[in-house]
Order: C-alpha cells, then sequence, then structure tokens
C-alpha cells in the first residue's frame, strides 16, 4: 500500500513539472514571436513614407539629378523638407536636401558624384553604423585646430562623405550652421541631439520613385 502511495505521488509530482516546463517554453515562445518584425513590407512602407514628404516638384527635381538618390526614413518630430536644390556645377551631379523645425533646428542630407574634400577635425565624435553605409564617425563640436576655430568659432556637425557599396557616389549628413549665413538658404541656428543625429544617419536608403 506504501509502495503504490509513494508510486502515485511521484508520477503526480513529475506530471505537475513535465506541464510547469510546457507553460514555460510556451510562454517564452509567445514573448519572442510579440516583438515587432522588420518585414520587407514594412521597410517598403518607410521608403513610400519618405517619397510622400516631397511634392510633385521636388520629386521632378531629384528625378533630374541623374543619380541615386539616398533619404532618411526616420525624421525627427516636427521637421519638414525646407529646401530641395540640385547641383549647378556642370562637372558634377548632386542635390541638397534641407529639413528644418520651426524653432530653426536643421539638417541636411548633400550628395554628389565626384570632386569632394572632408572637412577638418572637431572636439567630439559618435559611431554609427549604417546599413547602407556601413560604420563611421559622426563629427560634431568646434573645430580642434585653433587657427579654424578663430576663423569660424561656432559649433558644427557633420560626417565625412560616405560612399555605397557598387556605386560610385558620395552623400553625408551636415547640421544647422553649414547653413546659417549661406545667402538665400533658411534661417538655421540650432542642430539636433548628436544621438537624433546618428537615428537619421542610419535610416538612410535610397529612394525608390
Amino acid at each position: 500500500m506504501k509502495k503504490t502511495f509513494l508510486t502515485t505521488t511521484l508520477l503526480t509530482l513529475l506530471s505537475l513539472a513535465c506541464a510547469s516546463v510546457s507553460h514555460s517554453a510556451i510562454a517564452t515562445a509567445q514573448l519572442k514571436n510579440s516583438s515587432p518584425v522588420n518585414t520587407p513590407s514594412n521597410y517598403r512602407n518607410k521608403i513610400k513614407q519618405s517619397t510622400a514628404r516631397f511634392s510633385p516638384k521636388q520629386i521632378q527635381i531629384l528625378k533630374s539629378v541623374g543619380m541615386k538618390i539616398v533619404v532618411p526614413t526616420y525624421i525627427p518630430s516636427g521637421f519638414k523638407i525646407e529646401t530641395l536644390s540640385n547641383n549647378s556645377d556642370k562637372n558634377y551631379k548632386g542635390y541638397t536636401v534641407i529639413y528644418r523645425r520651426n524653432d530653426n533646428a536643421c539638417f541636411s542630407i548633400e550628395a554628389i558624384n565626384g570632386g569632394i574634400g572632408d572637412e577638418p577635425d572637431l572636439e567630439h565624435t559618435l559611431p554609427y553604423n549604417s546599413p547602407l553605409f556601413g560604420k563611421g564617425i559622426l563629427n560634431y563640436g568646434k573645430y580642434t585646430d585653433i587657427y579654424l576655430r578663430k576663423q569660424s568659432p561656432l559649433s558644427e556637425m557633420t560626417t565625412r562623405w560616405m560612399e555605397p557599396k557598387n556605386y560610385q557616389a558620395f552623400y553625408r549628413f551636415n547640421g544647422a550652421n553649414w547653413y546659417s549665413s549661406d545667402k538665400g538658404k533658411p534661417k538655421c541656428n540650432k542642430d539636433i541631439s548628436p544621438t537624433e543625429a546618428v537615428k537619421v544617419i542610419n535610416s538612410l536608403q535610397y529612394l525608390k520613385f
């Protein structure tokens, strides 16, 4: 009788343990499956949303550039396209898209297919890892060169020119002071945070019309 009771008790405990493990495994699987998946359709939707931010006239300007157009699929809240221009240099193709917020915060995406040179070093750096361009560094702050700092004491924000794989063209992110004093350009006197800038850079993708 004691053996039968002991056997029954052990079987009951074993059954409960198995059920517990089974429920735990199911819960873990449900938790993993609950996270959003970056499907191709989601990716295409991001590109379509970026296209929708351009007016029909701006789309025609971009099409006339004659090179692959790169734009951010992540745009910080409150920013709109302020100006869009294509390169007037006969030797090189290119374009610049300036995004501006009502508080005069600005950033831009600039592109050209040749004749480039990088800017001098700035005080601070923050790494990025772009699916399109790979790893690189966002530079921000004042010039490290004392002479250049005297000439231009304002803080800057920019990347070095970025080149995608299998396509010869160059793109970069620029901050507000790149355009603050340019004639005919919007009034820009405030940068977005370096962290937000990296989010913009990491979201850069080809625009498909």
